[in-house]
């Protein structure tokens, strides 16, 4: 994660940080003296704990310590969702295991407009809405806001966790 902040922080010439949350948090660090659940074997519940925490990056380390609501929240939450939403459905196809997501706001075009910073190509200037932190995205692409959509993949993402956790018996339902 270090590794990652500091080339995002290069790339971008970040000079200021944001605003966290000063809390604690818990959690476990399997491997060593903690054992994984599911056992040190690689199988399909492997998969699905590297998507666990994948979704739980997004959602604690970004969504919920990051207190300043600004686009790249979005950007890696959507990617998250769009990915997820792929990888959950070839996992169902193999192993008939079913934590499907709503494909309601899955869209290349969108998926592009955000991973690639392309807003120029995506926007006209008469489809800017310069008070989105998006400029217009959402509407174009889904007819609704940036708040609407945004909400739907945290809670899209938030959903898959408890059924992973619960899947993986880190958690009882």
């Amino acid at each position: 994660m270090a590794e990652f902040a500091g080339r995002y922080i290069s790339a971008f010439d970040i000079r200021d940080g944001y605003s966290v949350k000063n809390q604690k948090y818990s959690y476990k660090d399997y491997g060593g003296f903690v054992k994984i659940p599911f056992g040190n074997d690689f199988s399909i519940k492997q998969v699905l704990f590297a998507c666990l925490c994948n979704i739980n990056f997004v959602l604690h380390g970004i969504e919920e310590i990051i207190i300043e609501e600004f686009s790249t929240k979005l950007r890696m939450e959507y990617l998250c969702y769009y990915y997820m939403e792929n990888i959950l459905g070839q996992i169902h196809d193999e192993y008939n295991i079913d934590f499907s997501m709503s494909d309601q706001y899955i869209s290349q075009e969108f998926r592009n407009s955000l991973a690639h910073y392309k807003l120029g190509v995506a926007l006209k200037m008469d489809e800017l809405v310069l008070s989105d932190p998006i400029k217009g995205l959402a509407q174009k692409y889904f007819q609704t806001d940036y708040d609407t959509v945004k909400k739907f993949v945290l809670s899209e993402l938030s959903n898959t966790a408890d059924k992973i956790e619960v899947y993986l018996g880190l958690r009882k339902r």
